[in-house]
């Protein structure tokens, strides 16, 4: 039975027809070479037409369209060249999107044709393995991931690519056993069959047959220690084909893992070409036009004397792939699997310079990341505070970083836990700061889990393990280690964490992208340590994740002290992506962060220092009192530090009754609602904000100075009660210290203040009302034992001349303590329950 292989090409001489018109030049004959550089490029195109032909009717083999790809490329150049018209930036930049394109699908495509389905390689071995040069697959992944390469790189890539191509594929086409053997005209299975391009079934089953028994002789050759084995094996293999011995060992030392079976069939292979096992090839198979090798990748050679260049061209490629197995077992017996990888000749052969591969995806088996980070905002569009959820892939182990607000955070971590995709592990802090450890203790309730490890400052919130410096733990196979960094507190920890080269570290609030913290409680010297001493000795590659999303603000600043190419890259970067966190390394800090060049002789000159503690010092004061007036971009709405804001209960308005009026009451407003104040405390808010507040476009009622927060507060009658209260209320009004504070984050920082001091009166006037009944004025009002009783009421009553039923008075009481009993009496706080639903206070 005929087994048919169905071609896009009618026959073997149209796809010959099609390499002669894509090679023009590789041809020795003349006869059908074009004669003028028009004619050539006329050819090329109807080629690349015909291919795009093949492909509509598919199975065409990728190679064949690659060429026609990259010709294409090619020809729309060419043409962008000729015609002025087109010659415009737009027209280059869509010739270099037209050679990456097909460039990239050309080695795609290629890499994964071989890539080994049993075990996943990286691209730069499955490169290695067909022979492809290094350079290739990084042009690839620059055209794919990042900037276009320039058009003379892509050019010069193209050539090489169709050169690297005919090599591989079209040079081994037969032209002539084709032109001899193909069909005198029609298409299809009947062409392809007379064409000899078929196979039956019971023919490909002996070849199989005999290539098992071949390949397990050969195993055994291999793998034997005994000499009677090895004399006997290698007895059995001179009786069978020379063409099968050699095909079975090259396929045995392209697919085995074992070092020691590699190096073996390499030095038999060369045994075979050097000492002439090949040369004993029956003389039936030496007949002229009888193929003596046919493999993928060979095409067929009719000659003996082609065979004989052929095997010195082997006998070169063997001694190069000997070179590499050699060191291959050499690593395997000095370091196993984990040892770094050598390039030898066989690699380094298609870049006689040598080339170092960046550190793109996975460049051998064993290095597999394991580490994935996902970032989980907080308080968007106030404080922006990140917090990151840290992930050992392989383990599933997992830890979350600085989760103050448990709201946002805790739907996240609920759903992965349930999901089966983390083991929660530990919650990790960088600081003591409320907006990133406040949320520790709620979260644990929040997700059930009250024995989970908190790690982090001594002063972080339900801490329960604080490293050492230079100490750590492990996330799965994820190595954690903790770098004290005090200054924006004392107790400020940097995580540095590394998995298999990916290299990351969590900065808190020490290190933000163009920026740094502030020196709450520590000094110029401490930040310049923990910048440039501490976290500039990372790796440069080390990326970075910061606790806040600060950088558009810390941009402005740095512009207006250094105006290099990296600063203006980064505000680019920053007015183009609103979240930032992971996108730079410390390399790139120590190129656009203004706080960590101490060197740089512009800094130098705006602070007039040389001295790095002086400069560190002099930095922070300057960005402290960057003003609106120094701030060239449109200004930021800032609001409040939702986790700062921990808002009371709902309060009831006052009635007219209680006010003792009728009049109506102006209404409250939006803002005065969600921070649960009444019109007339907004109407006085809004009075001591508009005695310093300034003019600004996009704020209604304009913007105050930081420095006049401490005065308006005081004329509200409202003032900090500290200076560390001061210092934290102006890093909530201005967290990005652009230098100013809106009106809306100035009403809930004064909302906060007269809830505290309305619980302050109310407190007071709560116990004087308890007293009134329980009919006592001493200390110890209110103390836990105290109640009001049956007889309280009953004396109240008697003294207002009300008559009140005893049962009432008795319900009275159940009501207030829940039903707990008349002889249990009503308690201060449950006193103070009824007088607020009743809505005698707020």
């Amino acid at each position: 039975m005929v087994q048919y292989i169905f071609t896009p090409w009618r026959d073997q001489q149209e796809l010959l027809t099609v390499r002669r018109q894509l090679y023009p030049t590789y041809h020795d004959t003349t006869a059908t070479a074009p004669t003028t550089a028009e004619d050539a490029l006329q050819r090329k195109q109807e080629a690349v037409a015909r291919v795009s032909m093949w492909m509509q009717r598919g199975n065409c083999p990728h190679l064949v369209e690659s060429t026609a790809l990259l010709e294409a490329a090619i020809l729309s150049d060419a043409q962008a060249t000729s015609e002025p018209s087109l010659a415009g930036s737009s027209s280059s930049y869509a010739v270099r999107a037209a050679y990456s394109a097909a460039f990239s699908r050309f080695v795609t495509g290629l890499m994964d044709s071989h890539q080994d389905k049993a075990r996943k390689m990286s691209m730069y071995a499955v490169a290695k393995s067909v022979g492809l040069p290094a350079t290739f697959v990084e042009l690839r992944h620059q055209a794919t991931h990042e900037q276009l390469p320039s058009l003379t790189r892509l050019r010069a890539a193209a050539e090489k690519a169709l050169e690297w191509i005919w090599e591989y594929y079209w040079r081994h086409l037969d032209e002539a056993g084709a032109q001899a053997q193909a069909p005198p005209s029609g298409s299809g299975p009947a062409a392809v069959a007379a064409s000899g391009d078929m196979k039956t079934p019971v023919l490909e089953a002996a070849r199989e047959s005999a290539a098992r028994v071949c390949r397990a002789l050969l195993m055994d050759l291999f793998t034997t220690e005994d000499e009677e084995t090895e004399e006997r094996v290698r007895g059995e293999l001179k009786r069978r084909r020379a063409r099968e011995v050699y095909e079975v060992t090259m396929d045995i030392s392209e697919q085995t893992r074992s070092a020691k079976v590699m190096r073996r069939a390499t030095a038999f292979l060369r045994e075979l070409v050097v000492e002439g096992g090949l040369h004993a090839v029956p003389q039936a198979e030496r007949v002229a036009g009888t193929p003596l090798v046919e493999g993928e990748g060979r095409g067929k050679v009719r000659d003996i004397e082609a065979y004989r260049r052929m095997l010195e061209e082997d006998k070169r490629e063997l001694e190069m792939v000997e070179a590499d197995v050699r060191a291959s077992e050499e690593r395997e017996e000095d370091g196993g699997a984990g040892a770094a990888v050598e390039e030898g000749p066989a690699w380094s052969r298609y870049d006689r310079k040598g080339w170092v591969p960046k550190p793109i995806g996975v460049l051998n088996s064993t290095a597999a990341r394991a580490m994935h980070i996902q970032s989980i905002p907080m308080w968007v569009g106030s404080s922006n505070n990140y917090a990151y959820l840290v992930v050992d892939d392989k383990s599933k182990d997992a830890v979350i970083i600085d989760p103050a607000n448990p709201p946002e955070v805790a739907p996240v971590l609920k759903k992965a836990i349930q999901d089966g995709k983390i083991n929660l592990t530990a919650i990790v802090n960088t600081h003591h700061h409320w907006d990133h450890a406040g949320g520790n203790k709620k979260l644990l309730a929040e997700l059930g889990l009250s024995k989970l490890p908190i790690i982090g400052g001594k002063d972080c919130e339900a801490v329960t393990k604080t490293p050492g410096n230079g100490e750590g733990f492990k996330i799965g196979s994820i190595n954690v280690k903790g770098l004290y960094t005090p200054c924006h507190t004392q107790d400020s920890i940097c995580w540095f964490m590394e998995d298999n080269g990916d290299k990351v570290v969590f900065t808190g609030d020490t290190l933000f992208h163009g920026g740094c913290g502030k020196f709450f409680e520590g000094t110029g010297a401490e930040m310049h340590k923990a910048l440039n001493e501490t976290l500039a000795s990372l790796p440069d590659e080390t990326r970075v994740f910061p606790g806040h999303e600060y950088t558009k603000s810390n941009v402005k600043f740095a512009l207006s002290v250094l105006q290099s190419e990296p600063v203006k890259a980064l505000s680019s970067f920053a007015d183009a992506n609103k979240e930032t966190q992971g996108k730079f390394t410390i390399g790139d800090e120590k190129k656009h962060n203004v706080f960590m060049r101490p060197q740089d002789p512009e800094i130098q000159k705006a602070t007039g220092s040389t001295d790095p503690i002086d400069i560190m010092t002099k930095l922070r004061e300057m960005k402290n009192n960057f003003s609106i007036e120094r701030s060239t971009n449109a200004p930021v709405l800032h609001h409040i530090h939702t986790c700062a804001l921990t808002m009371p209960p709902k309060r009831r308005p006052p009635t007219a009754a209680a006010t003792g009026s009728g009049a109506k009451q102006p209404r409250q407003s939006k803002l005065a609602k969600e921070h649960n104040i009444t019109a007339h405390e907004e109407a006085d808010i809004k009075e001591a904000f508009g005695l310093f507040s300034e003019p600004m476009e996009g704020e209604k009622e304009g913007v105050i100075p930081i420095g006049d927060v401490r005065r308006a507060m005081t004329a509200l009658g409202v003032p900090p009660s500290s200076k560390e209260e001061l210092s934290e209320f102006t890093s909530i009004l201005d967290p990005d210290d652009e230098g100013f504070a809106t009106y809306p984050s100035f009403v809930a920082i004064c909302a906060l203040k007269l809830h505290a001091r309305d619980r302050e009166d109310v407190q007071e006037e709560v116990d004087d009302a308890f007293k009134l009944f329980t009919g006592t004025g001493g200390e110890g009002t209110g103390s836990e034992g105290e109640k009001i009783t049956l007889a309280h009421l009953k004396r109240v009553a008697a003294v207002l001349k009300e008559e009140v039923d005893e049962g009432v008075l008795r319900d009275m009481i159940l009501e207030a303590n829940g039903g707990a009993g008349v002889g249990v009496g009503v308690g201060r706080e449950e006193f103070e329950g009824v007088m607020r639903r009743a809505g005698v206070w707020r």
